[in-house]
């Protein structure tokens, strides 16, 4: 991904992340129970990863891009049309 004069790539931290690239447009934060079957049958929980989707508008001109940041590193990017 551009952000002005840089180029990022995954795997990123979401400090480093935001001293390229500045402050997203649009930020929606959520947290998922993760759960693993333990020998018995029945279920564990295993944690709980906050995901944050960030949207970012390079310029007018082009696609909004989503970043994906899992528990405080960037997961992915991707390009909404």
């Amino acid at each position: 991904m551009r952000c002005s004069n840089w180029r990022v790539a995954v795997p990123v931290t979401v400090s480093d992340f935001s001293s390229k690239c500045g402050e997203p447009a649009a930020n929606d934060a959520s947290t998922q129970d993760v759960r693993g079957a333990t020998h018995g049958g029945t279920s564990l929980l295993t944690g709980t990863p906050t995901t944050d989707e960030r949207t970012r508008q390079r310029d007018s001109q082009s696609l909004p891009t989503v970043v994906t940041i899992v528990d405080e590193q960037v997961a992915k990017f991707k390009r909404k049309a």
